[in-house]
């Protein structure tokens, strides 16, 4: 018999949020930072799923959760963020002040956490509620979610090489992560080596916005700190146009040669 839309998603999604909450205790500025990345892993996972097949779960707490999965994993936006900049930066007075502004960021995170508790509460008991089944095969839904995710990612990249906005890329960055996402959790699929390459090359380009941005202020402001934190973020302008002029090549590359393969194979049809 055919696996439920509506069973499957929760049952996947439910899992997802498990484990989020697994890695909450270990969340800790002087801990390992894979606890706070795989927290923010597991809700976007769930979160995905139940954005995916919003229409087969109209009539359960799907949007509900999304909103509330969406705030718990922004609120570690920020620490995430330098949680992978201050590690990869050179000793000196601009790391430590970057360290200390770390370290404030996690105390902010721990309260939003605690403030979140209830909230966390809210979204077990949702998930742990009988969601009422449709007559939607797990199956086709999924195979229809992943076509409309690889249009919407061909739509994005060229919108991306068009405008050659960050905003774009970012887009792009998602939708591929999301395809990612629901292949390893729909259908098993652990070796993508392509999608996988290509989150990583939009990844370090996202990092690289998201450190500029946390630099503006440094840079901009009296300490003593501002001057390095200016020519850091100059340097890191530049690493940034050669990275989006690389993913532009690669992409373009890649655009093509999918159209090839398409149009070879709609020839030999």
């Amino acid at each position: 018999m055919a696996e439920d839309t509506v069973v499957a998603v929760q049952k996947r999604a439910g899992r997802q949020f498990t484990r989020a909450l697994q890695h909450l205790p270990d969340i800790d500025v002087d801990g390992d930072p894979e606890a706070l990345h795989q927290y923010r892993v597991a809700l976007r996972k769930a979160r995905t799923l139940l954005t995916l097949f919003a229409g087969p779960l109209i009539g359960t707490p799907a949007a509900a959760l999304v909103v509330s999965l969406g705030q718990q994993a922004r609120v570690a936006n920020r620490a995430r963020d330098l949680d992978v900049f201050v590690p990869a930066q050179p000793s000196g007075a601009l790391k430590d002040h970057l360290a200390r502004l770390r370290r404030q960021v996690h105390q902010s995170l721990q309260h939003d956490l605690s403030a979140l508790e209830r909230e966390r509460a809210l979204c077990e008991a949702l998930f742990a509620l009988p969601w009422p089944a449709g007559e939607c095969p797990f199956d086709g839904a999924a195979q229809a979610a992943d076509q409309t995710l690889e249009a919407a990612i061909l739509a994005q990249g060229r919108r991306a090489l068009d405008r050659g906005r960050a905003r774009d890329w970012h887009r792009l960055r998602i939708l591929v992560k999301r395809q990612r996402y629901l292949r390893s959790l729909c259908f098993e699929v652990e070796d993508q080596l392509e999608v996988k390459a290509w989150q990583d090359r939009l990844g370090a380009y996202n990092d690289l916005c998201c450190q500029r941005a946390l630099l503006k202020p440094l840079a901009r402001g009296g300490e003593s700190t501002a001057a390095s934190a200016a020519k850091l973020r100059q340097h890191l302008k530049r690493q940034g146009r050669a990275q989006k002029r690389a993913l532009a090549l690669a992409l373009t590359a890649s655009m093509a040669k999918k159209g090839a393969v398409e149009a070879k194979s709609e020839k030999s049809h």
